[in-house]
């Protein structure tokens, strides 16, 4: 029995460019192929925020083609509150919900309470 994570099954994509988002506003990330791949894990990097509060949504969102209708994987979501300027949070997120073989966004959308700044990566697990 493997009792520690071998590197060569890990795979790391930055899905999102730190960059300051408004109020309201979706980021949605390019595609990620899942094929080969057991799940993945999202890490969102919140950071400054205009106002002192606010709230920002992530949601993992999947379909079958790379082209087609990204919808949201039941139970990916979470909201955090962005807090005060300066402040770090991290989120993470696992989809086991997800059909191996599919394509994966990941959807950072500001709420009321300004602009804040977000990056988000993403490691995929247990290459096949």
């Amino acid at each position: 029995m493997q009792n520690y994570i071998d590197p060569r099954q890990l795979g790391v994509v930055r899905a999102i460019t730190t960059q300051a988002v408004g109020a309201d506003t979706e980021v949605l990330s390019d595609a990620i192929n899942m094929e080969g791949w057991e799940y993945l894990v999202y890490i969102v990097n919140g950071g400054t925020n205009a106002a002192t509060s606010g709230t920002v949504t992530v949601v993992i969102k999947e379909s079958a083609t790379i082209g087609g209708t990204y919808t949201a994987v039941t139970g990916s979501s979470f909201t955090y509150a962005t807090g005060d300027d300066g402040v770090f949070k991290f989120g993470i997120m696992k989809s086991s919900a997800m059909t191996l073989g599919s394509f994966a966004k990941v959807s950072v959308t500001g709420g009321t309470g300004g602009t804040f700044t977000a990056g988000v990566d993403c490691i995929l697990v247990n290459s096949k």
